[in-house]
This record gives C-alpha cells, sequence and structure tokens, in this order.
C-alpha cells in the first residue's frame, strides 16, 4: 500500500499470496523490494522481477535507478559479507570495499540515506569501536570512516543519526557516550569531535530507540536520550544544557521556522521547546496531541 505522508490517506494497494514484507525502497519511491523468506531460501520481487536467493540474505538498499539491490549475507555461524544483485541478470556479486585490506566486522544499529539515494550510512558497533558504513549506491562502492567513539552495543547504537539539509554533512550525537560527530561527506572523515556530559546507561529505556532533528537552515541540531534532549549549535560545536522533556523521547522534529523543536513523549503526548532558550512552551490548539 501506497500513502500520501501529507494527508495520510491510502493512494494505491495491491494484493500478493503469500506472507511478504517491504525490504527496501528506490529513491525516488518508483521501485520497492518486497522480501519472504522460505526454507533455506530468500525470494525477492522488485518491479514484478523475481529472484531466488539460497540461503538467508537482508536487504540493505537499492540503487537509485531501482536495478540492483544492495545485501546482506547471513552465514550459519553467524557472520556476514556484503553483496549486491543485479536485476537484469540476475546475478550476484559481492560489494566492493574502496580499502580493499578492510574487513566488515561487528553490528549495525542503525541507518539512514541521503534524499538523492546516493548514500547509504550505516554505523556499526565493533565492541571496542565503531565506523560508518558509506556505501555509495551509484557506484556500488563501499567506505568505511572510522569513529572515535567507543562502549557497549547499547550505548554505540543509541546514538542519532541525523543529515544536513544539504545533505553534505552526517551528524552523530551520542547521549550516553557524551559526543557529538560530524562526518564531512564530501572527504569521508570526520571533520569534528565535540565531547558533554553524557548520561548514565543505569537505568535506561532500551525499548526506544534514538532520534534527532536539524533545522531547515542547518543551524540547529536537536537530539534526545532517556527523558532528555539537547541542542547542538552546528556552527559553533556547542552543546547547550539538557532539557528536561519529562518521560522518555519516540520523536524530534522541528517547526518549519526553526524556532521551536517538539518532541513527541512515550505518552504520545507532544511538548515544545523554545529553540534558542530551551523554555517549555505552552502547546498550540490544533498543533497535536497536548501536554500535560
Amino acid at each position: 500500500m501506497r500513502y500520501d505522508a501529507q494527508t495520510g490517506r491510502l493512494r494505491s494497494g495491491r494484493s500478493l499470496p503469500g506472507r511478504w514484507r517491504v525490504a527496501g525502497l528506490s529513491a525516488n519511491g518508483d521501485r520497492v523490494a518486497l522480501m519472504e523468506y522460505r526454507k533455506r531460501a530468500t525470494v525477492l520481487e522488485v518491479a514484478g522481477s523475481r529472484s531466488v536467493l539460497r540461503g538467508n540474505y537482508e536487504v540493505e538498499a537499492l540503487s537509485p535507478d531501482g536495478r540492483r539491490v544492495f545485501l546482506v549475507h547471513w552465514r550459519r555461524s553467524g557472520a556476514y559479507d556484503l553483496q549486491q544483485l543485479d536485476l537484469a541478470s540476475n546475478r550476484l556479486s559481492p560489494t566492493r570495499l574502496d580499502d580493499p585490506d578492510e574487513k566488515m566486522t561487528g553490528t549495525a544499529t542503525s541507518a539512514v540515506a541521503t534524499r538523492d539515494g546516493r548514500w547509504l550510512l550505516t554505523l556499526y558497533s565493533t565492541g571496542n569501536g565503531s565506523f560508518v558504513h558509506a556505501l555509495d549506491l551509484r557506484s556500488g562502492l563501499g567506505h568505511c570512516i572510522d569513529l572515535p567513539l567507543a562502549g557497549d552495543l547499547f550505548a554505540v547504537g543509541s546514538t542519532a543519526l541525523t543529515l544536513s539539509p544539504q545533505q553534505d554533512r552526517l551528524y552523530l550525537a551520542s547521549p550516553y557516550l557524551g559526543r557529538v560527530m560530524t562526518v564531512d561527506l564530501d572527504r569521508l572523515e570526520v571533520s569534528r569531535d565535540v565531547r558533554f556530559r553524557g548520561l548514565s546507561t543505569d537505568p535506561a529505556d532500551v525499548s526506544i530507540g534514538p532520534s534527532g532533528a536539524v533545522t531547515a537552515n542547518g543551524r540547529m541540531l536537536a537530539f534526545s536520550g532517556g527523558t532528555s534532549l539537547w541542542l547542538y549549535d552546528t556552527a559553533y560545536g556547542i552543546v547547550r544544557r539538557p532539557i528536561r522533556v519529562g518521560s522518555t523521547t519516540k520523536g524530534l522534529g522541528f517547526r518549519p521556522d526553526g524556532r521551536a523543536v517538539v518532541a513527541i513523549r512515550r505518552s504520545s503526548t507532544a511538548v515544545s521547546f523554545d529553540a534558542a532558550t530551551g523554555a517549555r512552551l505552552r502547546t498550540r490548539r490544533g498543533a497535536g496531541s497536548t501536554a500535560p
């Protein structure tokens, strides 16, 4: 089924026999990858073309033109390798890395893709370190960007990944490790690393993932952790004092003018704060659920 993101109305839909799930979408939204697991096989369908792959596969992304599917191939040992499927020839091939000596290890925790469909940026935790796997979906070439971010799987996995409005910078905000890092996507390297006083992981709610948002002009980044949110000045690299939300934050967003940040709490109530001062704002009628 396809829904209009502005109105929530159903645009179109069709039925398929079997137990399928949506596994990937091309950047322009024209092609969707559907996946069904069968005994010792993974079945993919993209734009009416069906492929049966022997083994256990997971879809990473589709190329911008929808002609290639990037896959994670899971082995029985628990190890994995990255592959890509050419839909025209139905041929599998390994995903090449920019550094041939680089070894893909660790656990993927979260990912974000650029709007033009070029980059899929995935954060991996290796136990004693972390890196961003920057996969160029046009060329099919992967790049590994080492990060000065070390911690357990929960702490690293609670890092929010947010792209700048120009899609040329990736912000990684880690509330439990107390760091905000900026990755330059032109040079594929960390360009800034800012520290602040992080949260304790005990106690921590592991059921809600990280959330981040940036203003339309790219000047302010907001990110959450536990029952707090932070505002980060991207121009000067300053993390402001935490703002108490009242309960665990499920999602964040700035209002179009960038003057207020809205947090959706566990109870699904919305609470707003002044982006300049951090002061609590009265929720406007018609702007969502009221916050007591």
